[in-house]
């Protein structure tokens, strides 16, 4: 297996300015998202219903019996941050960049494994790759936890994208 660390670093690169773009000056990740009629008021309800950093589900226990689930029933998944976001900046990009490193890295030795294909056969297997991991992870949580079709599709497009990205750099040094 040869893992090129050329390609890994840049695809790494790739992943990460993309990430940032994305979510820093595209507003396609914002609009999915709506905002509280009522903000200080749902606030003032989590901290009194939650104290500490945790996700939180409502209804806070699920029935596996089906006869005891309400579908009309309000239903919430929340990551919440009481204290707000308490780890820095620097450390937060420095996880980014690390899962990038590792994912591109990944990506590189799958495609060393390949043979045979073209550059843009290479690429097109980064952007296969890109839309596994978008779908593993976004449709289940669009399924059990009500994320809407927007938040979803924009996250599988945005994933595809970065990876097809990254692939066009991991094709170009990648020894396969």
């Amino acid at each position: 297996m040869k893992c090129n660390y050329t390609s890994t670093l840049l695809g790494a690169v790739v992943l990460f300015v993309w990430g940032m773009a994305s979510w820093s000056v595209l507003p396609w990740h914002m609009q999915t998202f709506t905002k509280f009629t009522n903000e200080p008021a749902v606030v003032t309800a989590m901290m009194e219903g939650g104290t500490e950093r945790a996700m939180y589900m409502i209804p806070g226990e699920i029935s596996h019996d089906s006869s005891q689930c309400n579908p009309k029933a309000p239903r919430a998944f929340i990551a919440f941050c009481p204290q707000g976001m308490t780890q820095s900046m620097p450390k937060m990009m420095g996880i980014a960049a690390l899962t990038q490193l590792l994912l591109a890295g990944f990506v590189g030795c799958l495609l060393s494994r390949t043979s045979g294909l073209s550059y843009w056969k290479k690429v097109c297997f980064v952007s296969e790759i890109g839309l596994v991991i978008g779908v593993a992870s976004y449709v289940p949580m669009y399924n059990w936890f009500g994320f809407t079709c927007a938040y979803t599709v924009v996250g599988i497009v945005d994933t595809v994208i970065g990876f097809t990205l990254a692939g066009l750099v991991i094709a170009k040094f990648s020894k396969a």
